[in-house]
């Protein structure tokens, strides 16, 4: 595969240019969430593990280096380190490392985050989590949706209701530092889930989020 240079991330038709808005967002919302997330605050490191071998698969181990040297010091020794994808890692590092990934690719952060979430369900749900999509079908998938949660997650729940017979509504209560850039990831995520499970032309919207002023995240999700 041809890796991307960094600065240069193009999805679609060609450069997104009103993704730099966005970015710009994103980055203001993850200081301003550094500050107001407190350590007990922790996500299993197989977030962190998925993000660093996208980067490095996607953009090469240079583009990995340049990311993790912009980081603080004590964040740069454990995304550096050897993340175990069993164990906890503070959400606070977890947050600036994605802030920082955003930062050095420059545009087309939304595409480029969706990639990322969909990156670590391919590498999780074939590695680590198979029983999850084994034998199922798109509901009985998404009825897992608590304790998939609970396997990411050391706050906060996720709920699932069924909308229609191909369709379902997802929604996040009680999260600790929520950015848009993790929902984005969260999305590809589910996209990538849902195909190993036989959906077909899936659509995920966002409709509310925490980190726009919303109460709860909620996800609503459709396919065929």
């Amino acid at each position: 595969m041809q890796r991307s240079p960094v600065g240069d991330v193009r999805a679609g038709s060609g450069i997104v240019t009103q993704a730099a808005a966005r970015d710009n967002r994103w980055r203001a919302d993850a200081r301003l969430r550094y500050d107001a997330c407190g350590m007990s605050a922790q996500v299993k490191g197989i977030v962190l593990a998925s993000r660093k071998h996208f980067v490095a698969a996607r953009f090469g181990d240079d583009a990995l280096e340049k990311i993790i040297a912009t980081l603080p010091p004590a964040d740069r020794d454990v995304v550096a380190g050897n993340v175990l994808p069993s164990g906890w890692v503070s959400m606070d590092t977890a947050m600036r490392f994605d802030a920082a990934i955003v930062a050095v690719m420059g545009g087309a952060a939304e595409s480029a985050l969706r990639d990322l979430g969909r990156a670590s369900a391919q590498e999780n749900l074939e590695r680590f989590q198979h029983a999850f999509v084994q034998g199922k079908t798109p509901m009985t998938f998404l009825e897992q949706t608590p304790a998939i949660y609970r396997m990411y997650y050391a706050s906060g729940s996720r709920e699932f209701v069924a909308t229609g017979e191909r369709s379902a509504r997802l929604e996040t209560r009680d999260a600790e530092g929520v950015t848009e850039a993790d929902c984005e990831t969260i999305m590809g995520w589910h996209e990538c889930a849902l195909e190993h499970v036989g959906a077909k032309n899936i659509r995920i919207t966002h409709p509310t989020c925490r980190a726009r002023g919303g109460a709860t995240c909620v996800y609503e999700l459709a396919w065929d």
